[in-house]
């Protein structure tokens, strides 16, 4: 995983779905280079990706459409990372669960970014944004080919617009 360094040299990280594949490899990266790390997660979330790093990290159980409503005694300046996301593995059809994850949740983080005063906010998308395609870039034109990649599209735009 490449992160900027930028990126990892923040000071104090919010991570939304930092229990998941990429997520967990974040804040992995993040906690060995010194950041405070916060993750914030549903109650059913599993931290066993990141065992070893037990108590060098925060938890906030809080579901995504509870995070607007969530204010947090942050640290300044804070950056909120947002991983989590429904759908990824293409393995539901639940489009319901989709758009209120990647576009209801994004907005619900955003929500929570501003309402903390929170200094950056960095969406991670996915490449079904883009549909197929080699050589790809973010500042290609979004092209998604499934539900999923729709939806991810959908929250990159409100992230844009917001």
């Amino acid at each position: 995983m490449t992160v900027p360094s930028d990126l990892l040299h923040a000071r104090n990280l919010i991570v939304t779905g930092g229990t998941g594949f990429v997520g967990s490899a974040f804040v992995r990266h993040a906690v060995r280079a010194g950041a405070r790390v916060t993750i914030i997660g549903r109650a059913t979330a599993d931290h066993w990706r990141l065992a070893d790093l037990a108590g060098r990290y925060d938890t906030l159980r809080c579901s995504l459409p509870e995070l607007a409503d969530v204010t947090l005694a942050v640290s300044s300046p804070a950056t909120m990372v947002h991983f989590a996301a429904a759908g990824v593995n293409q393995t539901t059809d639940d489009i319901t669960d989709m758009a209120e994850t990647n576009v209801a949740g994004t907005v619900s983080a955003l929500q929570f970014a501003q309402r903390n005063g929170l200094s950056r906010f960095v969406l991670v998308g996915s490449s079904g944004e883009y549909g197929p395609g080699v050589g790809l870039t973010e500042d290609a034109p979004l092209r998604p080919t499934s539900e999923y990649g729709a939806t991810r599209a959908s929250a990159t735009l409100v992230a844009r617009a917001f």
